[in-house]
């Protein structure tokens, strides 16, 4: 998989019994959540994709999904499929908004952290 091997000086992997194998990225803000730290770009062919700016954020962003767990964070579900990226999308008062779509077969619970937003028509 693509990226992969690039995980490794930027995160741990270990195996949860409700996911198997999982990354957990390391030196992140507290606050940080997926899809949070980069921007959205169209390219062609592909439409709306996410540009992270961590140096690791190709494979997490565009294979797998992400979880959020109450005992470590945020945690990456790698997958092999790609997607130009992996979100829920709303519109709504002039947003547009976006959040992290969990793995499959999982719903993530209730989190602190508000869905990302933007103005309609800006940013793309």
């Amino acid at each position: 998989m693509v990226g992969y091997a690039d995980l490794d000086p930027y995160g741990s992997w270990q195996q949860l019994p409700d996911y198997g194998p999982v990354w957990f990225p390391h030196e992140v803000a507290t606050d940080w959540v997926p899809y949070g730290d980069g921007y959205w770009t169209n390219v062609g062919g592909w439409g709306i994709t996410w540009v992270d700016y961590a140096p690791w954020g190709y494979a997490p962003f565009h294979y797998g999904r992400w979880a959020w767990d109450r005992y470590v964070g945020w945690l990456w579900v790698p997958g092999t499929d790609w997607a130009p990226a992996w979100v829920a999308w709303q519109q709504g008062d002039g947003y547009i908004g976006w959040a992290p779509l969990p793995p499959a077969d999982f719903a993530l619970p209730p989190k602190r952290t508000p869905p990302r937003r933007i103005p309609a028509g800006e940013g793309w």
